[in-house]
């Protein structure tokens, strides 16, 4: 129904790109059976935070800053 109507309303753009949609949409079928198999095959490994982001250069603007100038 939807390439029917993209064709009706003469959007050839669109039309072009439906099959790879449906493509792209197919990929996702072995990603979501492997997940679904696997599911209760859960290891968490912590990840440790090693450096540290700081504030030294970054200039935060407010409103009342702006007005001011």
């Amino acid at each position: 129904m939807p390439f029917i109507s993209l064709i009706v309303d003469k959007k050839y753009k669109q039309v072009f790109w439906l099959p790879f949609v449906y493509l792209y949409s197919l990929t996702w079928l072995p990603i979501t059976l492997i997940g679904f198999i696997k599911r209760n095959q859960k290891v968490w490994v912590h990840t440790q935070h090693t450096r540290r982001m700081t504030d030294v250069g970054f200039e935060i603007k407010t409103n009342k800053d702006e007005h001011s100038a």
